[in-house]
């Protein structure tokens, strides 16, 4: 019995090396895409005067070099072939002292699976941050290509929605000054319509608050408020998931002179307010269809 389980813990201990190899280039090659995804974003910036300049200053465009994997194939645990370093051959010993020495080797195979698999779990919940921050990185990427490539822009309507915080579900309404404020309460003055461009699945598109009938956008400061009358470069944002009933981010193209930037929270906690700022982390907005 003893000889079977140690069979049967080397052959998961080689399952467990097969798995954590799968997983560790799957991370590498999200890294990589990431990366790629920073460099065409770099590019972008470069077709704008102050993007140029930053990019002049700040871009080194060594990020490939860097190791992005959380975890190495090489492990303390294992030899070469992935089996129990331990050698479990027998000699002479005294039947009692051999079935001790069994109970030793089975009993270290077991720390080490449950040391892959704790190791498994960590990578597999780094693969699914870098997973979502690389699916977020490319529809930016995809509506600032949009922005600067087409001329002609034709908007369609999606729907009637309520957009409220996913954390504290308190709703994006305008108050008297055409700001923007958060309100617990379902009133006409939380209530937009989406429209996003045609012939493109990044999300690109505006919002039009339903009472004012006048565009989200930004005033001259950055400051998020509805007062346009028409749709234009101020207006355009991007909404990270442009399906029904989900959760999204809503990114502000024209911030930082066409680099754009996320809506966010400031402060985190006393007299909160949505802003346009740089080094904040973006907002989550739940879609709830009118």
């Amino acid at each position: 019995m003893a000889d079977t389980g140690i069979c049967s813990g080397a052959a998961t201990l080689r399952l467990l090396d097969d798995q954590e190899t799968e997983l560790i280039q799957s991370h590498s090659e999200l890294a990589d895409t990431k990366n790629r995804i920073r460099d065409a974003s770099h590019v972008l910036d470069g077709m704008t005067w102050a993007g140029w300049m930053m990019n002049s200053i700040s871009w080194t465009g060594n990020s490939r070099d860097k190791d992005m994997s959380p975890l190495s194939l090489e492990d303390p645990l294992f030899d070469s072939e992935g089996e129990p370093s331990e050698e479990c051959e027998h000699d002479e010993l005294e039947e009692g002292s051999l079935l001790l020495e069994r109970v030793n080797v089975l009993n270290s195979i077991s720390h080490r699976i449950s040391h892959k698999l704790k190791k498994s779990s960590h990578l597999i919940d780094d693969i699914s941050t870098l997973s979502s921050s690389v699916e977020e990185d490319m529809i930016v990427v995809q509506a600032r290509t949009g922005r600067l490539t087409k001329k002609y822009i034709k908007l369609i309507k999606v729907g009637a929605f309520r957009l409220s915080l996913q954390d504290t579900h308190e709703y994006i309404a305008v108050d008297s000054n055409q700001c923007l404020k958060l309100s617990f309460s379902k009133s006409s003055s939380n209530e937009w319509i989406y429209y996003r461009v045609a012939e493109e699945l990044s999300g690109r598109g505006g919002l039009m608050h339903v009472r004012s009938q006048r565009w989200l956008g930004m005033d001259v400061w950055g400051k998020p408020v509805v007062s346009a009358k028409r749709w234009n470069a101020w207006e355009e944002l991007s909404l990270s998931c442009c399906g029904k009933d989900d959760s999204t981010g809503i990114f502000f193209l024209a911030r930082h002179l066409g680099k754009g930037e996320w809506l966010s929270v400031s402060p985190d906690d006393g007299d909160r307010e949505l802003v346009i700022q740089m080094g904040r982390e973006r907002v989550n907005v739940s879609m709830e269809e009118i």
